[in-house]
């Protein structure tokens, strides 16, 4: 065991080697058990795609035959290319670009930082925003928008430092423009506001101001703006009299979540709150927030050029989000790698022992917690039907054991242990948590598909306002390959109608079937009126 031991420790790259070995079953296991999250947005993503596809008008985008202006159709154009791919409209073809994504993003915070803090630095850094819990535990598996949006947002940070130390500014704006015109065509005007916020704070800071004001800087956005306005140029074509809506939509839903909808109150209390969050929802790696807390942190950020900048990208740029009340973790990724580069830095100038003294003990914690957990899952009911569950929690519980040992024993390693303990804890996971919670909410995809072979070849209509969650329209309108549309009006007698029981007082109809929507399991049904 020592000469093992001994091995690792003069050879870290056989850990660094494990690790990314176990990224592939860690984030593909079972990736597509779950139904499509059914009022998620990742339902949305999904059903806006299949109707591109149904309606063969990839211009338009429509949810539920009503136009969908909320985001611009990137996402949803890269979603429709794996549905064509694999042939068909399965969860995992939907889920597979953010894995897709995932392993860009790491590519690309390795490529840049290991110039700055080495091959193992800018490797590790890539590692712990890939385990960080909020991307391993949720948004790894689900089918949104955000970690391919951080990659390019990402990835305009860096590229704007590039070119700025460079002294090539027609380069950095030409290339950085070109991005943000790629982020905007993901999710719109937050990606105008980080380009902003992100330029003004280097140039400031470097005390270049009048660089921004140059041709340079305005061929950039011209390019930015040609690329943006060839789809709306294209779009407003086929939909005659649509640019106010365009917009207001997109500055509705710039603004929806801030404190000018919210109040003061509500804002103060997220400002407040907001920090705490931060930590829970990207633990366990923000541990590493001790290093921040001790004397010369400012002088050692600002000491070094491009950990100075990371930091004032970071601050200035989540303040947005800071004092915005309704903010989801998700929004949140590109910032992750600025944040762990600065905590990296300070770590490994640290000179007292305290702040790895909590690190240690935080981490060696959480993995005797979940060595322990594994024994335990052995005796719950819920996992009862888990396949090989006796075999599983035996597999989970040595490699935890073997890792306790190994981060006892390789104290210069521990950072990739821990990142090995994350990836095989996300693996338990796969198992156990994912199955079980696919049972959960397999009965409203089979509602939906039970729906669809009853009124396939039919006429199918949502009732007025009657709320059908788009995960279900996304499996009838799959089964059927028609768009399940909403009507307000013009009522065709011959048609099925999804609707609420109360609608149903006072008229005249055959109920063919009695099902629930996932949301608070209200009631609904499938009828034919009478009484037209």
């Amino acid at each position: 065991m020592k000469k093992f031991i001994s091995i690792l420790s003069t050879y870290p790259w056989i850990l660094y080697t494990i690790a990314i070995l176990l990224l592939f079953p860690a984030l593909l296991i079972n990736l597509g058990i779950n139904p499509v999250y059914l009022a998620s947005d990742e339902a949305i993503r999904a059903l806006v795609s299949l109707e591109m596809i149904i309606s063969d008008d990839y211009i338009t985008p429509t949810l539920q035959g009503e136009i969908y202006l909320k985001k611009p159709p990137l996402f949803n154009w890269i979603i429709i290319v794996f549905f064509k791919i694999f042939g068909n409209y399965e969860e995992l073809a939907l889920r597979l670009p953010t894995i897709l994504s995932c392993l860009i993003f790491g590519l690309i915070i390795i490529l840049f930082l290991k110039k700055h803090l080495g091959k193992e630095g800018g490797l590790i850094i890539a590692l712990i925003v890939l385990t960080s819990g909020r991307i391993l535990f949720w948004d790894s598996f689900l089918g949104l928008i955000d970690i391919t949006f951080s990659v390019v947002i990402f990835l305009n940070f860096m590229v704007i430092y590039h070119f700025f130390r460079k002294g090539s500014y027609l380069w950095l704006f030409l290339l950085s423009y070109l991005l943000t015109a790629v982020a905007f065509m993901f999710k719109g005007l937050p990606a105008v506001v980080f380009q902003g916020i992100t330029l003004l704070v280097l140039f400031i800071s470097e005390k270049k101001f009048l660089k921004l004001i140059s041709f340079k800087h305005v061929f950039g956005i011209l390019l930015f703006f040609i690329l943006t306005g060839f789809y709306y140029i294209v779009y407003l074509n086929a939909n005659q009299d649509a640019f106010h809506n365009i917009i207001y939509v997109l500055f509705e839903q710039s603004t929806r979540r801030t404190g000018l909808r919210f109040g003061i109150l509500r804002t103060i209390e997220h400002i407040f709150i907001f920090p705490f969050e931060v930590w829970y929802h990207f633990a366990p790696w923000t541990i590493l927030i001790v290093f921040l807390f001790r004397k010369k942190c400012l002088s050692q950020i600002f000491s070094n050029s491009f950990i100075k900048y990371n930091a004032l990208i970071f601050i200035f740029n989540i303040i947005v989000y800071w004092i915005s009340p309704e903010v989801f973790p998700r929004y949140l990724f590109m910032f992750l790698p600025l944040l762990y580069t600065v905590l990296y830095y300070l770590m490994k100038s640290a000179s007292k022992p305290t702040g790895f003294i909590i690190v240690s003990y935080f981490f060696f914690s959480i993995m005797l917690i979940a060595a322990a957990g594994s024994v335990v899952l052995n005796f719950i009911n819920t996992f009862d039907d888990i396949n090989l569950r006796l075999i599983k929690s035996l597999f989970l519980l040595l490699c935890f054991s073997s890792l306790i040992y190994l981060y006892l024993k390789i104290k210069s390693q521990r950072m990739v242990i821990v990142v090995i303990f994350l990836l095989v804890l996300r693996i338990g996971f796969d198992w156990f948590i994912l199955p079980t919670r696919a049972k959960t909410v397999q009965e409203f995809k089979d509602q939906a598909l039970y729906v669809a072979e009853l009124t396939k070849g039919e006429k199918l209509y949502v009732y007025k306002n009657t709320v059908y969650q788009h995960g279900s329209s996304f499996y009838i309108s799959a089964g059927r390959n028609d768009i399940l549309r909403i009507i307000h009006d013009n009522f065709d007698k011959d048609a099925y109608y999804i609707v609420y029981p109360y609608m149903l007082e006072g008229r005249e109809y055959i109920n063919y079937y009695d099902f629930e929507i996932e949301w608070n399991r209200r009631k609904i049904k499938l009828v034919r009126f009478t009484d037209w």
